[in-house]
């Protein structure tokens, strides 16, 4: 008995094919590209490094208002904390 078709299949060579054409493919460089940015969009770009560098709380308020509790003196309004608890619950539903 006699089985015809294709021959068998190097992997070996396949790969080496596939990492030739990555090689290739990376060689290639865009040196000539070139990219300005308007005194507008350099001064955007800097105002954006500033706000990434301020501390996403702030420790003065944080340190006040523990001393407060601390203290006992700390004070909230009940209106503005049942309107803030509404305003959640309104939140919430939407």
């Amino acid at each position: 008995m006699k089985i015809t078709g294709q021959p068998p299949v190097n992997p070996f060579k396949i790969y080496q094919a596939s990492q030739a054409s990555q090689e290739k493919k990376e060689i290639r460089s865009y040196a000539g590209d070139k990219v300005e940015l308007s005194a507008q969009a350099q001064k955007v770009r800097e105002l954006a490094r500033a706000v990434e560098e301020l501390p996403e709380v702030r420790e003065a308020l944080i340190a006040e208002i523990k001393k407060q509790l601390a203290d006992q003196t700390y004070r909230v309004a009940p209106e503005h904390l049942a309107q803030k608890i509404l305003d959640a619950l309104r939140a919430e539903k939407e």
